[in-house]
């Protein structure tokens, strides 16, 4: 067991720290890139239709919107149309997804 500490405690750390700032960029990097997606997938169709129809856009949005937050929620959640009202008390997010 003579090669196990093979770093002292300060290097652990900072490695421990490169490691957490390599996982926050490589997420916020990963939402840019969904958000570049997104955003181009609209555009590519506002191109086709120009303002010939509005609604067709908006539905089509919608659409990769709904399909979007499907691949990221949990199986036991749903995702539909509608709106969404917000109710006058205040919620409790820990709560409601178990964080």
């Amino acid at each position: 067991m003579a090669g196990r500490n093979k770093y002292s405690d300060d290097e652990k750390q900072k490695n421990r720290h490169k490691y957490k700032q390599s996982f926050t960029g490589d997420l916020m990097s990963y939402a840019a890139l969904m958000g570049e997606s997104f955003t181009s997938k609209i555009n590519s169709l506002a191109q086709i239709i120009r303002d010939a129809h509005y609604p067709s856009l908006g539905t089509y949005k919608e659409r990769l919107l709904m399909s979007m937050i499907k691949h990221f929620i949990p199986k036991r959640y749903d995702v539909g149309t509608g709106f969404i009202i917000f109710p006058t008390e205040e919620i409790d997010f820990n709560k409601l997804f178990h964080i």
